[in-house]
């Protein structure tokens, strides 16, 4: 891996929003008050280190380890809000010399249009009952399956596989809300071409040595190619969901699923196949 071309950047790209400290709970052992606008900082911070230790990268390694705190990482990022009073799209790029930028774009939607912060003991079948305004976004088979690599398992400048699946389904830009659902050569589901997906399935519960069929929320494992996304560690991290293997070839037209990413948190989609 040491000799990988590095002519290419790590990226992580979250939402800064003011609004989001009014929706944190203290006692929620996920999130960090102290950072709060910055929407999940610690998981971006772990994302970015998780992604230049892969690549071997040291002096990005060490510039990620001297912001040992959130609160170290949110001064940095502070550094380059044009307006604190205003929400923020900040995409982080971290390349192989350390150098690390922040590209800040205004972002317009309401927090109320997606879903950020989880309540306690948190269900996605419940969580549009909670959140009427939230907006339902349209998700979209690939027509042909994508070979994972290093480069679907970390979040980087190299975004060709996921430009040609969004062109294959012919998505309009990024801005709407439709997406593009991955597979892999194997005829698994990976992930989004910006999101992470959550599917609804019927699974034996063996709890208390009886077998139940309980419904249950399943995120694809990372082995069928998809990135460790933050908004995906913090699913797992609150039990809204676990991991498991999807096949595209039990997909059902019209079935409801959750996507997620780290500018618009939570949204409900419908599968169209």
């Amino acid at each position: 891996m040491a000799d990988i071309n590095s002519d290419f950047r790590v990226i992580s790209t979250l939402r800064y929003d003011p609004g989001l400290a009014k929706e944190i709970n203290n006692q929620d052992p996920h999130l960090e008050l102290a950072v709060a606008p910055f929407y999940l900082l610690t998981y971006h911070r772990g994302r970015l280190l998780d992604a230049v230790s892969d690549f071997h990268w040291d002096a990005a390694i060490s510039r990620i380890q001297q912001t040992a705190s959130a609160e170290k990482f949110a001064e940095t990022l502070s550094a380059h809000l044009p307006d604190k009073s205003r929400p923020w799209r900040l995409r982080i790029l971290l390349d192989h010399k350390g150098e690390l930028t922040v590209e800040a774009s205004p972002i317009l939607s309401p927090l109320s249009s997606h879903i950020f912060i989880f309540p306690p003991q948190p269900s996605f079948s419940s969580l549009c009952a909670q959140n009427k305004d939230v907006i339902h976004w349209k998700l979209r088979l690939d027509t042909q399956p994508t070979e994972p690599s290093i480069f679907t398992k970390h979040k980087t400048t190299v975004r060709d596989v996921y430009n040609a699946a969004r062109m294959r389904v012919n998505l309009p830009s990024v801005a709407a809300p439709v997406e593009v659902l991955m597979y892999n050569l194997n005829g698994e589901a990976m992930e989004g071409s910006i999101t992470t997906v959550y599917f609804r399935r019927r699974v034996v519960d063996e709890t208390y040595n009886s077998a139940t069929v309980v419904d249950e929320w399943i995120t694809p494992l990372l082995s069928c190619g998809g990135n460790s996304a933050t908004t995906r560690r913090y699913a797992l991290d609150t039990g809204i969901c676990s991991e498991g293997v999807i096949r595209v070839d039990t997909l059902k037209s019209g079935e409801e699923v959750w996507l997620s990413n780290g500018v618009r948190g939570f949204m409900p989609a419908v599968l169209e196949l």
